[in-house]
């Protein structure tokens, strides 16, 4: 009659070692995999994002001053989830830009108030909250916006003016090295910039990027223009244009 006979084991030991191998050379190869995706679908998305503005603030879903120029929008706005300023009840109706970019407006909680979150990367939009002159101040969804059913107040007459003609959009990794190697920002050129975070690095809604950090060092948001190459951004990084 045939024996069965089972693994020794050593020879279970070389099908362990085999194993370890095989995953040690796949599972790097899939994370740079996923990382790279990530990255990709975020420049595309930030490219979604400053296209869609452009066309919300050509139909004057926001005009504060009435002067019929319209302002740029915040996220929560696009996405359908806020009020739209000034406190009006209107939602934009169909949305500009996916749900995943809501908020939570000035209703947000903890280190998140503010972000929206999308393929492992968190969102912060800015527009001007100047005021006295002072090209320096901004906000974002948790400064600047309302909540679902009432619309944020009206802006500084300043800060109107600067927010018909100038946003800023940054992403970042949800978790650094497993989402993401790289930051991104755009604006209203509607060009990407991306940073491999030699100097600041950005990490998880706790750890992110100021609205002044891509523009020139010591200049001030929305009045400067955006470091490249040569030249570095306020958090010390040099941001280059990522071709997207």
């Amino acid at each position: 009659m045939r024996k069965e006979k089972g693994f020794t084991l050593i020879e279970l030991m070389i099908v362990v070692a085999i194993i370890a191998i095989i995953a040690a050379i796949a599972i790097p190869n899939l994370l740079r995999s996923k990382m790279a995706a990530d990255e990709s679908t975020t420049m595309s998305s930030m490219k979604t994002i400053a296209t869609q503005q452009a066309i919300f603030r050509q139909q004057a879903e926001v005009d504060q001053n009435g002067n019929g120029a319209g302002e740029y929008g915040l996220l929560g706005e696009m996405a359908g989830e806020l009020a739209l300023r000034p406190a009006t009840t209107v939602i934009a109706n169909p949305a500009y830009i996916s749900q995943q970019y809501r908020t939570g407006g000035n209703g947000g909680i903890g280190a998140s108030a503010g972000l929206a979150q999308k393929s492992g990367y968190w969102y912060r939009l800015f527009l001007s909250n100047a005021a006295g002159g002072d090209a320096t101040l901004v906000g974002d969804d948790f400064a600047l916006g309302g909540n679902t059913t009432n619309g944020g107040t009206a802006a500084d007459p300043e800060a109107m003016g600067l927010q018909e003609s100038a946003f800023a959009v940054y992403a970042w990794p949800t978790e650094l090295r497993s989402t993401g190697a790289r930051a991104f920002f755009i604006n209203e050129v509607g060009e990407v910039y991306g940073t491999k975070m030699g100097t600041k690095t950005y990490d998880g809604a706790a750890v992110k990027p100021d609205a002044n950090a891509a523009y020139i060092n010591g200049q001030p948001v929305f009045k400067s223009r955006i470091s490249s190459g040569a030249t570095t951004g306020n958090d010390g990084n040099q941001w280059f244009p990522t071709g997207g």
